[in-house]
């Protein structure tokens, strides 16, 4: 009875022959289109996890406070209004699913990490909250349903 017992070619996980997807890693299966050649298959994206919402938004809201202190910030301002871009760009691609903002997210958690350990002596309260807040958005980036709406899926099964 191979018919009985199918694994996803993605991940390795058992699937049922009627599931459309894997219930490990959400991809679709073949045995879909092999069940329904008649309908017309229609793969959408994963829907966006509620934390990717979030996190959009404090970009957005990361940004606009960087627009806001390179008004009133005089020089230093030319070193954010760029940082309040990027921070727009990156909100845009969260909100879209695109890998790319996944990427630059992990790499500006990471530097803000690594610049709040540097500072922590001047601004010790904000800063470990700063560490604390950046170290919950990589803990979340890297959950299996976030990477999966990313396209982030590791190559090799489990």
């Amino acid at each position: 009875m191979s018919e009985a017992e199918s694994f996803c070619t993605h991940c390795g996980a058992k699937i049922e022959p009627s599931s459309k997807f894997c219930p490990s890693c959400g991809r679709a299966t073949p045995l879909a289109a092999v069940q329904e050649p008649t309908t017309k298959t229609v793969v959408s994206p994963a829907s966006r996890p509620d934390g990717v919402t979030v996190i959009a938004i404090l970009s957005i809201l990361a940004g606009i406070g960087a627009f806001i202190l390179a008004a009133i910030g005089g020089a230093i301002g030319v070193i954010l209004i760029p940082i309040g871009i990027v921070y727009f760009v990156v909100a845009y691609g969260l909100l879209k699913g695109r890998p790319w903002a996944w990427t630059l997210t992990v790499i500006i958690s990471i530097i803000t990490i690594v610049l709040n350990v540097i500072t922590i002596a001047i601004l010790s309260i904000l800063s470990i909250i700063n560490i604390v807040f950046s170290g919950i958005i990589l803990y979340y980036l890297y959950r299996p349903h976030v990477k999966v709406y990313f396209g982030k899926t590791t190559s090799s099964s489990g």
